[in-house]
Formats: C-alpha cells, sequence, structure tokens
C-alpha cells in the first residue's frame, strides 16, 4: 500500500535508465524514504514536470490500447496530449535552460495548474482502463460513489502536488489509489480498488460522508476523532465489502480499542497465520521502535441482504516495520523494498505485505516475485506493464493464493 514514483518511460511506455533521472526525481531517494522537498530548488521543479510527462504518457497509452478509455464511463477533461506534451516539454525546457526562472511565481503557477490537469486525466484514465480491462467497477457504483471517484479524480492532481511540495507531511505516506487482483487458483477477484487523498481535501471527505450516510454507516464520529484523519474509502464489489481507510499520525496517539492491533513487543498475544514466516515474526517481536510511527485503520461493512444496515466485518491497522529493522531480519523473501504488517480482529491475524523491488530496466529481471506467481499473475502483470506501471505490493500465502496491488506510484 506504500508507494512512490521514481522511474522514466518514454512516450510509448518503454522503460530507460532510472539512472538518468537520479539528480532530479525527488531528490532519489528511496521509494518512501523522503520527506516533502520544496520549490525553491529548480532541480525539484524539473524532477516533478517530468513526474507529470509519465503520467501523461500513461493515460496516453491507455486510451490508444484501448479507445474507449477516452469515452467513458468517466469524463476525462477536454484532452489534446499533444498539446499536453508540448507544454510540459516546453516548461521542462525552460527549467532545464533557466533554472533561475523556475521558482518564479509565474513557472510556479504553471507546473500547479498543469499538475491539476494531468492528475485529473491521468487518474479516469487508469479507473476506465480497469473498467474496461479487468472488471466494470462504474457499473456497481452507487451514483453517490461515482460522484466521490469523480471528486478524488479531480481533486488528485492537487493533493499530489501539495504533497510533494509542502511540508503538510514531513514523513512517510500511504498510497492514495490502489487496484489489487486477489487471485485464488485460476480464479481472481479484480473488484477490488480504493482511492483517496493524503492531505486535506474537505469536498472529498464529506463526499465520502455521502457515500456512506446512503450505505447507513455512521462514521462521522470516528472521521471527527482529532487523533485520526480522512484518507480514502474503498470497495471489494465482489464481496460486497465497502471499506473506510483513516490515517494516524502517530500510533501513541491510536485510539485504545486499537492498541492491541500494534504488531510489536507490547502485543504477544497477536500471531501470523503463515507459517512460512514465522522465523521473521519472532525475531521482529523481539525488537523495541520496530515500527514507524504512524498507521492506517481500516473498517470493512459487509452489505447484509436481510437488512438495510451493512455489518460491520472486520477491523485493520496497516502499520510499516522501520528501514533499519527490516533490513537485519531473518526470513524475509527477497526482491522486498518494505514490509507492512496488516493486523486484523479476525482470525487472519498479522498478515504480511511486501512491498516490491525495482532494480532493474526488465521487469521480469526488476521483480524477484515474478518467477514465483502463477500464469494468471503474470497476465495481470504484463497488463499493467504493457501501459507503462509495475507491481507494488504482493500479499504472499502460496502460488495459488495471493493478491496483487498496481500501480507501483
Amino acid at each position: 500500500m506504500f508507494v512512490r514514483r521514481c522511474i522514466s518511460r518514454n512516450l510509448r511506455g518503454l522503460f530507460q535508465s532510472r539512472d538518468k533521472f537520479r539528480s532530479v526525481c525527488f531528490a532519489s531517494s528511496p521509494r518512501g524514504n523522503e520527506v516533502p522537498f520544496h520549490l525553491s530548488d529548480p532541480a525539484n521543479v524539473e524532477g516533478y514536470v517530468q513526474e507529470l510527462l509519465e503520467f501523461t504518457e500513461e493515460a496516453e497509452i491507455m486510451c490508444e490500447q484501448n479507445p474507449r478509455v477516452c469515452d467513458g464511463p468517466l469524463l476525462l477533461p477536454k484532452t489534446d496530449f499533444d498539446n499536453m506534451f508540448d507544454s510540459l516539454e516546453k516548461l521542462k525546457k525552460q527549467v532545464q535552460e533557466q533554472p533561475g526562472e523556475a521558482t518564479e511565481a509565474k513557472v510556479l503557477q504553471e507546473v500547479y495548474s498543469l499538475a491539476e490537469t494531468t492528475g485529473e486525466i491521468f487518474q479516469a484514465a487508469l479507473f476506465n482502463w480497469h473498467h474496461w480491462t479487468f472488471y466494470p467497477l462504474y457499473d456497481f457504483l452507487r451514483p453517490s460513489e461515482r460522484r466521490y471517484v469523480e471528486l478524488f479524480c479531480k481533486h488528485w492532481g492537487s493533493d499530489h502536488h501539495q504533497y510533494y511540495f509542502t511540508d503538510w507531511k514531513q514523513k512517510y505516506r500511504f498510497s492514495t489509489y490502489s487496484y489489487s487482483h486477489r487471485i485464488k487458483g485460476t480464479t481472481t477477484n479484480s473488484s477490488r480498488f480504493f482511492v483517496g487523498v493524503t492531505n486535506p481535501q474537505p469536498q472529498v471527505a464529506e463526499a465520502a460522508l455521502t457515500v456512506m450516510k446512503e450505505r447507513n454507516i455512521d462514521a462521522a464520529q470516528l472521521m471527527a476523532n482529532p487523533t485520526l484523519s480522512f484518507h480514502s474509502i474503498g470497495w471489494d464489489l465482489e464481496a460486497g465489502h465497502f471499506k473506510l481507510y483513516l490515517h494516524v499520525d502517530d500510533l501513541s496517539q491510536l485510539p485504545e480499542e486499537f492498541k492491541s492491533y500494534i504488531p510489536d513487543k507490547t502485543n504477544p498475544q497477536l500471531t501470523m497465520k503463515n507459517k512460512i514466516y514465522d522465523e521473521m515474526w519472532k525475531d521482529l517481536q523481539h525488537r523495541d521502535d520496530a515500527l514507524r510511527n504512524y498507521g492506517l485503520l481500516s473498517f470493512t461493512w459487509k452489505s447484509n441482504n436481510s437488512s438495510t444496515v451493512p455489518s460491520l466485518h472486520e477491523k485493520k491497522l496497516y502499520t510499516y516495520v522501520e528501514d533499519s529493522v527490516a533490513s537485519s531480519l531473518v526470513g524475509v523473501p527477497e526482491g522486498v523494498d518494505y514490509i507492512c504488517l496488516m493486523t486484523t480482529n479476525g482470525d487472519r491475524g498479522v498478515v504480511p505485505q511486501w512491498d516490491v523491488s525495482h532494480l532493474s530496466q526488465d521487469p521480469w529481471d526488476s521483480v524477484e516475485w515474478l518467477p514465483k506467481i502463477s500464469p494468471l499473475g503474470k497476465w495481470i502483470y504484463d497488463k499493467y506493464y504493457s501501459v507503462g506501471t509495475h507491481l507494488d505490493t504482493i500479499a504472499w500465502d502460496s502460488n495459488a493464493n495471493y493478491t496483487l496491488y498496481f500501480p507501483w506510484e
């Protein structure tokens, strides 16, 4: 669930060397291991414009791969990709050739404006592409939920810009969008996704409250908790699940009822159901300060055919293992950058989710996991790679039971 993008692609999605833009691409920090940088550095502005070019490239490839993507179900802003590329390339060239002007107000306003437009186009195209490629998501959403997704697309560009160019969160962050595929044997559930924001976006949060009110879910008290902040809502349409995610800035301020979910030495009663990770789990539970000091709470409601009020199906807490601890744990699979631990209130216990490594231009060399996954999983992976993106996270039980999370942001 924890992602960030720092890889360059050309117009048709062919991967170039990451090193080529290492000096300008978000200070070249490891994925997620950075604080927001400032607009006072021209290199940061250039790197961000490169980021917008990549989003535009991917959106265009999705539309070319399936022309229906540009026609709906979500409406893309009126898009002339040639003009978009011209504007972004012109701005990038200006920043490169005249770095002294890169941080002037006029240039920064143009960056912000292009971020808004690019973000909306990219997110709407990604939703539509998933709708036409894997599962007709839009057809199963209520009108209020469709409105929420539209607002997310509209505000995502400014949210993305605000995160990277302000000090709103000088820390790690969780993904603001994800499309996942739960694979069991030869079947897959591709109806799972969530979308949301990092920074406070009142319109998006209010739209989420409207969705929950129509679903007869009373979450106002949860969302009013000063120690929590709205992050996103999500769906597992096939399972009839609806989800709310709330960000926890400081685990020490976690509401009391959830402190028993923290997967560290203070909660020895917790177990990891998948015994192949026993060695890692035992090692982790003996470590001090093993976790990053933030998390994500998740609440899942299940539709009940016999009632108009859904039942609370599951509560979860997502936390991340500190990098210094993760790098020295025994039993961690190869091809892992970061370790997320999902603690549930049910019989699933603690479930590890692996943020996969991306170290090469060749996708089949860059992810250690790919040789392990089944033909169905490889088919899904190839679909994403065909539009210029990668696998982000994997939850692994076996070759016949695992979940893939896309895209690598």
